[in-house]
Order: C-alpha cells, then structure tokens, then sequence
C-alpha cells in the first residue's frame, strides 16, 4: 500500500501516508503504524530514498509531445554520434559577484556590499559535441535572433587547423526557444544550413536535459562559484578560461578514449585468437572422444570374442572328454 501512496505521490510526508491509511479503512487511529515504522518500510522493505523532485510541467505529459520524444530519440539513436553538435545559449548575471551564504553571530543576519550596481548580462553562445566544445562566441545583454544567425555564420567561415568546424553531413540540435523559430531569420536560417550541407533538428518540447550544452553549463558555472574573485575582476576571461579547460580535458579524454580504443581492439582480437584455439581444441577433443569411444568399442568386441573363444574351448574340451569316454568303450 506505501508503494502506491508514494508512486501517485512522491513528495508525499509520512504522516500524510498515516492519514490516508486511517481515511481509507485499512487501520484505525489505535493500530496505525508509526512514522519511524514507515519511514524504515520505504527504505528497507521498498528501497524508497527520498530525493530531489524533478517538477515537470504538465503538458510534457501529452500524448503528442510523448510522440516527438520518442520520434527524436529514435533519430538520435539511429545517427552517427561523431555527427551531432548540440547549440544553447546560456546568460551570466554581472550581479553575481555576492555568496548566498556567510558567516555571522548567533542571532544576527550576514550583511554585506553589493559588489555590483548593474544587472548586466553576458550571454554565451555554445556548440557543444561529442568531442567537447566546438564553437563559443560572448554576447553583452541577452541574445536574440540576429546573434543566432551571427553566431552559425562565424561557425560556417571559421576553419580549425584548415578544417571547418561544421561539415556536411553533421547535425545541430537546438532546443525551442522562441527566436530560434523567429520569422526574421528562420528563412535565413535554414539556407545558410542547406547550402552547407547540415542538418538542423528541433528537440522535443520541454525536454531540456536532451541538450548537452545544458551539463556543459553547469561545469562552467561551478568553476565560476569556486573561482569567484577572478570572476568578478575578468568575467568574460573567467568564462574563456572555463570554456578552454572543458576543451582541453575534453581533448585529453578523446586521447585517452582512443587508446582504450587501440587497447580494446588488441584484447578484441587476442580474445579472437583465443577462441579459435579453443574451438580447434574442441574438435581435438571431440576428435580424442570419437578415438576413444572406438577404442571402447572394439574392447568391448575384443572382450565379447574372448568370452566367445572361452565358450567355444569349454565345448572343444566337453567334446574332447566325450570322445575319449567314447573311444574308451568297445564297439559292439
């Protein structure tokens, strides 16, 4: 019963599940189960751990958008990974210079100095793929449908080592943020990505956590709160810097990811080798088996032939008695 309390509601408090258990019948006031009683059934009995909710909007729940996610995951799955770059666009506040937390006397409240008098903002545009960080320009205040159609044409020119950062074949996956579907530049849009060969995909509605720069932002920002005065003093160097860090253990990590790789394949193939051996020892021994199920049999044989002679030189010398019995009485 605890199971279906906590399914229908997850957020729901232990003695609210003793109110329900009361209201619906199933214990009285004078036998109901006590909140450590059912607190140690959620963890024990259910292995129910209580944790941060995810709120999901309703309409998340539709039929029609349950169909976009599953058409979108089946594009993503059936796509080569190497091809995916992920684009988002995420703003820093210049008025976060402050902690939420500090220190104080018992009974008094932390006081101090705004650091920053402006709610300026720093927008950072970021294309995000399998290997790391592709492509990220700034953007002071908040960005909008002119900045993303900027930010894609600096990402068609710019060329890396001579090669472009974007090729044909590829795909970018942005989420539904309403300028991205703006009619100012949505026609703009989608030539700049044909005549370049690229694919561009919408992700489903309400789905955020589909969107790698989401994971890529959070990085930066806990670099951020870790190194707060360089963030205050050099915000767009601080970010630059984060960025770059990304990219580099990204790049480390692909190295090493190849290695393992080479590794992989080596083991992949010992393990080849190793199996044909033990099949050619399979057919060894099925071969010994068949070696040694005719020997068997023709011990067996050779067994029935002696068991034969011994009978047949028990009859010869039965014959030869009676012969001699024969021989040994006159003839009439």
């Amino acid at each position: 019963m605890y199971s279906i309390f906590t399914e229908r509601q997850p957020s729901i408090q232990l003695q609210e599940i003793q109110q329900k258990l009361i209201d619906t019948g199933i214990c009285t006031i004078e036998n109901c189960p006590g909140q450590n009683s059912i607190s140690k059934s959620l963890r024990n009995d259910l292995l129910l751990t209580r944790k941060k909710i995810r709120v999901v909007p309703r309409e998340s729940q539709t039929a029609q958008i349950e169909t976009k996610l599953d058409d979108f995951i089946n594009f993503i799955s059936t796509s080569n990974a190497n091809n995916l770059y992920f684009f988002d666009e995420t703003s820093f506040l210049k008025t976060s210079g402050n902690r939420k937390y500090g220190y104080a006397l018992y009974g008094h409240e932390p006081i101090e100095i705004q650091r920053y008098a402006s709610s300026a903002t720093l927008t950072v545009n970021l294309m995000h793929s399998r290997s790391g960080v592709a492509y990220f320009n700034f953007v002071e205040g908040p960005s909008d449908s002119l900045h993303l159609l900027n930010f894609f044409v600096e990402v068609f020119h710019q060329r890396i080592y001579g090669l472009p950062i974007l090729k044909p074949g590829d795909i970018v996956i942005m989420d539904n943020c309403r300028f991205h579907h703006s009619r100012l530049i949505q026609n703009q849009l989608q030539y700049l990505f044909r005549v370049n060969g690229v694919t561009l995909r919408y992700q489903p509605p309400y789905h955020p956590e589909l969107n790698t720069c989401e994971y890529c932002f959070k990085l930066i920002k806990d670099g951020i709160k870790r190194e707060n005065h360089y963030y205050e003093e050099h915000m767009e160097l601080a970010i630059y810097t984060l960025i770059n860090e990304n990219i580099e253990f990204r790049q480390e990590n692909r190295g090493v990811r190849d290695e393992i790789r080479v590794v992989k394949d080596e083991n992949r193939n010992v393990k080849d080798e190793i199996r044909v051996v033990k099949d050619e020892n399979r057919v060894v021994k099925d071969e010994i088996r068949n070696v040694n199920n005719d020997k068997r049999d023709l011990e067996e044989e050779n067994m029935i032939l002696r068991d034969r002679k011994t009978a047949l030189e028990e009859e010869n010398r039965r014959l030869q008695q009676r012969i001699a019995q024969l021989e040994g009485v006159p003839l009439s």
